[in-house]
């Protein structure tokens, strides 16, 4: 699984700039969609601009209009080493894989990959990310997915494709430690703070449910899951690997809180959403032990959240910083307190709630006054018409 990209050396990242410059220009997109769209309709004009400017990669997004006046979008994504090669080809199995059953593949497929160009094309869904519905006080997106996004990683989890070695929790317990042995010496504050939990999940460790491995996204937080109609599809599987499936479901509830912290709409009531989440999680993938989600949850606190909140700088951080960090850090602390004694999660449903039902879901809502968190009994969004993108 790659936790973390191979570091870009600063030749490679002038490289990776200059690209993107050069795929902001039209003739030279143009020159790449066209090997993907129908020679009796050729783009004729196009319009380039950056989605995501990293020092590894790089997006663009292509408006293009066909010769006959259709227009088409499309995403150009550029890697800056041979991990582009890798994802690559571990799309196309995905592809082969799902087409062989002649079922729908959860994850927006490439076009295509250009090797010498390190470059996947991709259509464009004009859709709605989970993370976007939380940023837009979307309650009724957002129960529409603790309803059904869920059922995209068990989807993807239940595959037989093994495309590499199984990485085992300890590995991911090793590498937490080893990043906050580095993080230690940018954000000295933290050392108090982090080293308790740190130790609190090695010990936690110990205590996991044995669970066979998976085909597993890796980075399943809510910018990448995606409602296309009635449907969520998964973005980006750069980061994918054969681990513990628990994995996915911690890593997505640790994700989905911290994109509540600060929004007037979902802050409060946070660990209901994530509850619900969780619960829903389980329903999709029965066979995860519940234990285990707790402690790759509480890990992503830890490795993740804490690290982004300690990355704001000290003279950023407003007056609810020191309450954000607080909270990030209890709530690893009990989850992995639970998981050491091996006590139920306190991710689990409060007492009384065999199942979420309308009627737990209408107890959240924004204080905005938004519409309750409802999602309907055919699947099908309230909201599916509203199409944007993150």
């Amino acid at each position: 699984m790659r936790f973390q990209p191979v570091k870009e050396t600063t030749e490679q990242r002038a490289a990776v700039r200059q690209r993107l410059q050069d795929f902001l220009e039209p003739e030279a997109a143009l020159a790449v969609i066209r090997r993907y769209v129908p020679s009796d309709r050729p783009p004729i004009r196009a319009r380039c601009s950056p989605v995501r400017e990293a020092r590894n990669r790089f997006v663009v997004r292509v408006d293009i209009e066909m010769v006959d006046g259709t227009r088409a979008t499309y995403a150009l994504k550029g890697y800056v080493d041979g991990c582009g090669d890798q994802v690559g080809e571990f799309y196309r199995t995905l592809s082969r894989y799902w087409a062989e059953r002649g079922e729908p593949c959860p994850v927006i497929e490439p076009l295509g990959y250009i090797r010498d160009q390190r470059l996947l094309v991709i259509p464009w869904v004009h859709g709605i990310s989970l993370a976007e519905a939380i940023r837009l006080a979307r309650v009724d997106i957002v129960g529409h997915a603790i309803a059904h996004a869920p059922r995209a990683l068990a989807q993807l989890h239940a595959s037989q494709i093994v495309p590499e070695a199984p990485t085992t929790a300890r590995a991911m317990v090793q590498f937490t430690v080893e990043r906050w042995n580095l993080n230690y010496e940018r954000f000295p504050e933290a050392r108090k703070l982090v080293m308790p939990l740190v130790d609190l999940l090695q010990a936690a460790l110990l205590r996991l449910e044995p669970s066979s491995s998976a085909l597993v996204h890796g980075d399943a937080g809510p910018g990448h899951f995606l409602l296309d109609g009635g449907r969520w599809l998964l973005l980006d599987l750069d980061t994918y690997g054969y681990a513990d499936p628990a994995y996915d479901a911690g890593y997505l509830l640790a994700r989905l809180e911290y994109e509540c912290l600060g929004l007037p709409a979902f802050e409060a009531q946070a660990p209901q959403l994530v509850t619900m989440m969780h619960h829903s999680c389980l329903q999709a993938m029965p066979d995860i032990p519940t234990r285990n989600v707790a402690f790759f949850y509480s890990m992503t606190l830890i490795r993740k959240v804490l690290t982004f909140l300690f990355k704001v700088p000290p003279a950023e951080r407003d007056a609810r910083w020191p309450a954000f960090v607080a909270h990030v850090a209890t709530r690893a602390r009990a989850a992995l307190s639970a998981v050491r004694a091996g006590r139920n999660s306190p991710l689990s449903l409060k007492r009384g709630w065999t199942r979420v039902t309308a009627n737990n879901l209408r107890g959240i809502q924004s204080s905005a006054g938004r519409r309750a968190i409802v999602p309907s009994a055919s699947g099908q969004c309230p909201s599916s018409s509203h199409r944007e993108r993150s």
